[in-house]
């Protein structure tokens, strides 16, 4: 395995870890593998942030604000 190779593996059980501290996964609600893995874009302290999946305005308050759904 090449360094590239490698680096990639440890991203993916890095992501594989984190996804596995989740308690509806210990639990067995969800899978034990993310099934939106291939999306994952950033990790962070108990989240996980996706690929954007849609964004629109919409007012808010009676504010115009740029809305973006994500996966999490």
């Amino acid at each position: 395995m090449d360094g590239n190779g490698a680096r990639t593996l440890s991203t993916r059980l890095e992501h594989q870890a984190h996804w596995r501290q989740a308690s509806a996964v210990r639990r067995g609600d969800q899978p034990a593998t993310d099934p939106d893995a291939l999306e994952l874009e950033q990790l962070g302290e108990g989240v996980r942030l996706y690929r954007v999946r849609e964004q629109h305005r919409q007012m808010i308050d009676g504010r115009p604000l740029l809305v973006t759904q994500r996966l999490s």
